[in-house]
């Protein structure tokens, strides 16, 4: 069975390159949320309606990813702790979440609201800069 959208997947991949491009040996919320920051800004995204916001939040993401542990051989980066959590919220979310029609499956908004409860750096921004989730998944 499997368990998550094809949209989950592309940003989870999305999460996963980012964290062996920066030579990172786990993968954290913060991988996450530079990928939904980054996709709020894109070019042509209905979902972000103030332009200009997320700014301040992706210079604060990229400054949090670079204090992050590099590992000296790297190709896969695994899931921290912390990212486990996020991915273990995600799947509770996703039955109570139909209305998203994922089928009971992780999409972009249980990934949202999972990374909405963390309760570390990425959660603690998303929150600081108001970053609303309804902004961020359409």
């Amino acid at each position: 069975m499997r368990i998550w959208t094809p949209q989950a997947m592309e940003i989870m991949n999305g999460a996963r390159e980012k964290a062996s491009a920066m030579g990172h040996a786990e993968l954290d919320p913060l991988h996450l949320l530079w990928i939904f920051l980054q996709e709020a800004i894109r070019p042509g995204n209905r979902t972000m309606r103030s332009p200009g916001q997320p700014g301040p939040a992706i210079m604060r993401t990229e400054q949090k990813l670079a204090e992050l542990p590099r590992a000296v051989k790297t190709v896969v980066a695994s899931p921290n702790t912390a990212f486990q959590e996020l991915i273990l919220r995600a799947a509770d979310l996703a039955p109570s979440t139909s209305i998203h029609h994922t089928g009971g499956r992780i999409g972009p908004h249980e990934l949202v609201l999972a990374l909405v409860g963390d309760r570390g750096p990425a959660g603690d921004m998303l929150q600081n800069f108001e970053m609303k989730k309804a902004r961020m998944v359409g």
